[in-house]
């Protein structure tokens, strides 16, 4: 893995960032926030990213590439859209990986390392408050309506009846 030290405002990466949709809310000085407390990290082809078991505050934003979730020995997704997010079970639940992320081919990540937020002054440590439960939010909302749509599939073929 080769990495960025922790960047400064770029007007190609704001370009990126302002792109994907979880961004298209904040204003500049929000995203401005969040690329201070970020690097960008590229990864080789079957390069982990993040371990199953381990811990750490680092959020993911795919940039390029495609990565692999494996819980166990079993793939649960695959990333391959840009701005695709993931590692944010850890950082939410501060508590240890549920799952594994690999590069497929070369991946390049936006990596945001939460932990760094301390270092804020009082109004900037609210902003990235704001900027981090609105992200999350509509990572689990997103999740949850795909788990919801798996379990109607799983109920169908099951010949379940619903509600």
């Amino acid at each position: 893995m080769k990495e960025t030290t922790y960047l400064q405002e770029n007007k190609r990466l704001m370009e990126f960032l302002k792109s994907v949709p979880v961004f298209e809310p904040f204003d500049q000085n929000e995203i401005n926030s969040l690329v201070k407390i970020s690097k960008l990290k590229m990864y080789q082809d079957g390069e982990c990213i993040l371990q199953e078991g381990s811990a750490d505050t680092w959020l993911y934003f795919l940039v390029q590439g495609t990565v692999r979730i494996i819980k166990g020995d079993q793939e649960i997704t695959v990333l391959r859209r840009r701005g695709d997010i993931f590692g944010e079970m850890g950082v939410i639940a501060v508590a240890p990986r549920s799952a594994s992320a690999y590069a497929v081919g070369s991946t390049i990540c936006l990596s945001t390392d939460f932990s760094r937020i301390e270092s804020f002054h009082k109004e900037d440590k609210v902003l990235m408050g704001y900027v981090l439960y609105r992200i999350f939010s509509e990572i689990l909302v997103l999740r949850l309506k795909e788990t919801t749509n798996e379990l109607m599939k799983i109920k169908g073929k099951a010949g379940l009846k619903f509600w």
